[in-house]
């Protein structure tokens, strides 16, 4: 059973919690039978990896303004979801993951290139060359992301994670959870309650989570598509939110030859908070995480 499973059980046993404890106390002394539990630790922490070409104060640090360093999609959707934690009578903290994204216009390719392709160049050439500065920081991010995890959940045990990701950030989130499903860490995935991904790049065709946005379920995301990770779907589909707006160039890639459409799909993916469509989108995956996780009602 998940953190988010026990939360109501948790609550209705928390007298008779409280009677054992002091029968604990009392036969063997609370002092040397276990370790202080930490005071400073919300009940909800929101870990973020914000997005492609999102901006840093300086290499390897975030500009921390409204957006609590986790850019600008996220924020919002952690807003949100605070909203919902602090109406339900809980805490949230928001805690953002450490590394660099590559602009996501590295995948836009010229018009000569295009002309190229066109002629009979292969596609799958040029995008793996130009593809490795877009992705040289993702091995990072999972490195980052584990470790995030690991730390916080040794720091506060009881704590119940969300994670989010957005672009780049997503497919470091999307790794980080297989990384450790497949090293066997159910700690660490015991204490993820739900997971955001926003135009995730490693999206596997036929995902098992929920998809918001109207892409196809066999659609696929840029790396998968091209070969750059093996298609895997998330751990836990059943908490996990797939968010893509159908025809977004990370989440929903294919190979075109026509300029305004990866103009257009580049746009899809930069402007989930600044078109009113897509941000009502990001409202609905909040929305729905919230009530898997028994934040409402």
């Amino acid at each position: 059973m998940t953190r988010s499973g026990r939360r109501n059980v948790l609550r209705a046993s928390i007298l008779c919690g409280a009677l054992a404890m002091v029968l604990i106390a009392l036969s063997v002394g609370i002092g040397s039978a276990r370790a202080a539990t930490p005071t400073n630790c919300p009940d909800v922490i929101f870990i973020g990896a914000r997005g492609s070409g999102e901006p840093l104060l300086k290499k390897g640090s975030y500009v921390v303004t409204e957006s609590r360093g986790v850019g600008g999609p996220l924020a919002y959707m952690a807003g949100l979801l605070e909203e919902d934690v602090r109406n339900y009578g809980e805490e949230m903290q928001v805690f953002p993951v450490a590394y660099s994204a590559d602009s996501v216009d590295d995948l836009v390719p010229s018009k000569p290139e295009l002309a190229e392709m066109a002629l009979g160049g292969a596609p799958e050439i040029y995008y793996e060359r130009n593809y490795k500065p877009y992705a040289a920081s993702i091995a990072d991010g999972v490195r980052e992301t584990v470790a995030d995890i690991r730390s916080t959940t040794d720091r506060c045990p009881e704590a119940e994670l969300v994670l989010a990701g957005y672009s780049q950030g997503a497919m470091a989130v999307h790794q980080a959870e297989l990384q450790l499903e497949r090293e066997g860490d159910e700690e660490a995935l015991d204490a993820i309650g739900g997971t955001l991904l926003l135009g995730d790049g490693d999206r596997a065709p036929n995902t098992q989570a929920k998809i918001f946005g109207g892409a196809p379920r066999g659609g696929e995301g840029v790396q998968v598509y091209l070969h750059g990770f093996r298609a895997a779907d998330v751990p836990e589909p059943e908490t996990t939110a797939e968010i893509c707006i159908k025809g977004d160039i990370v989440c929903d890639f294919r190979i075109h030859l026509s300029i305004s459409w990866y103009m257009h799909a580049t746009y899809v993916h930069t402007h989930y908070t600044k078109d009113s469509g897509e941000k009502a989108v990001l409202a609905q995956a909040v929305a729905w995480l919230a009530e898997e996780m028994g934040l409402t009602g």
